[in-house]
């Protein structure tokens, strides 16, 4: 039982861990031409094949957002866990089932969720604000839920855990529908 408990946690750090790779993405490399004009010499005789080439004349770019930044990976990874929720709640409940499959991925995302939610919104969390917040509110429900969530996992094969998971399952629902 302590072995499973061990390899389950490991998991969690090892998930909360990757999660921070989500930030490699916020710096993009920027390989665009420098402003200005070109000449471009065509193969030939003369310099009559000398066409100007202008840069700065090209249509403007339409700004297209990435799906891979640190805000969408923490929505993802939020998102993702509720949906393992629900697969859970609704699996069969054996013994090295499903069931158990979709809770401790759950718990694995909802913890990575949290972490990811933790460091880039950190700025957001105003303790002035208190429980008016949206901010706020979001991340205690969602901290709150992902800690019910990892001690449903927990105690799964030997005591009640239903209401737990349940319990931490509404928590991070509800914490993703404030913010949305």
């Amino acid at each position: 039982m302590k072995k499973k408990l061990v390899k389950k946690l490991a998991s969690c750090l090892c998930m909360s861990a990757f999660s921070f790779s989500a930030f490699g993405y916020e710096n993009v490399l920027d390989l665009s031409l420098p402003e200005g004009a070109f000449t471009v010499i065509a193969m030939g005789d003369s310099n009559a094949n000398v066409t100007p080439f202008d840069v700065s004349s090209k249509k403007e770019d339409v700004f297209i957002p990435s799906n891979f930044t640190a805000n969408r990976i923490h929505q993802y990874l939020g998102i993702g866990a509720l949906g393992l929720v629900a697969l859970a709640a609704i699996s069969p409940k054996e013994e090295d089932g499903a069931h158990e499959y979709f809770a401790t991925g759950s718990a694995l995302l909802a913890s990575a969720a949290v972490s990811t939610g933790l460091i880039y919104h950190w700025d957001d969390f105003e303790f002035k604000d208190g429980l008016t917040d949206p901010d706020n509110m979001h991340m205690i429900l969602a901290v709150l839920g992902t800690l019910a969530m990892i001690a449903a996992v927990v105690d799964a094969p030997d005591g009640g855990h239903a209401g737990v998971g349940a319990v931490g399952g509404i928590a991070m629902g509800t914490a993703i529908k404030i913010t949305w």
